[in-house]
């Protein structure tokens, strides 16, 4: 798998001295509407819309899970996270612009929340996402990384077994939405 790299990650933060863009937010706004305008018309929106709630559907118990259940509640849900994050990576490196993955993100969590409420009780998600997100943005080795953070958010550090549980699951997680992003888009 190549370097995961989190697209538009860094697009609000402004450095000090940096010179301004010429572009008004006028012009912005007009082709934010025409991409999305587009997308629709070739059927893209529609699409990646019913891949995020795909993708939620592979989050949440059941049948087609990627999680395979466990007495233990809080492992369970520490997978459930991990998969969110997979399936962001995934969408902001398969798809051809921040639009389209926004929407298939906020699709799937708009699913999850109405359907699979109990995955965000609490403020396990929030931290989760938090180590994440650093995990991501401080190593180049991002999948072991990851996989130690998921460690870590189990209570289980230093077991490498659970580390490599954690990085497999999101390796396999976001090569799983690439892969279906690829199938839809035109």
């Amino acid at each position: 798998m190549e370097d995961i790299k989190i697209a538009n990650f860094d697009e609000d933060i402004k450095i000090a001295g940096s010179k301004s863009s010429k572009r008004s937010a006028e012009d912005e706004v007009k082709d934010t509407f025409d991409e999305l305008l587009r997308a629709k018309n070739d059927g893209n929106l529609n699409a990646i819309t019913e891949l995020g709630i795909k993708t939620a559907r592979y989050i949440m118990p059941g049948e087609h899970s990627f999680v395979t259940e466990t007495n233990d509640r809080g492992y369970g849900l520490q997978k459930r996270w991990l998969c969110i994050f997979a399936a962001m990576i995934g969408f902001e490196r398969a798809t051809p612009s921040a639009l389209l993955a926004k929407a298939a993100f906020n699709t799937m969590y708009q699913t999850l929340e109405k359907e699979f409420s109990e995955i965000f009780v609490g403020s396990g998600y929030s931290t989760a996402m938090s180590f994440y997100y650093l995990a991501v943005r401080s190593s180049f080795k991002v999948e072991e990384e990851i996989g130690g953070t998921f460690a870590m958010l189990c209570g289980k550090g230093t077991d490498k077994g659970i580390a490599n549980e954690g990085k497999d699951l999101f390796v396999r997680f976001v090569e799983f939405v690439e892969s279906e992003v690829e199938a839809i888009l035109k």
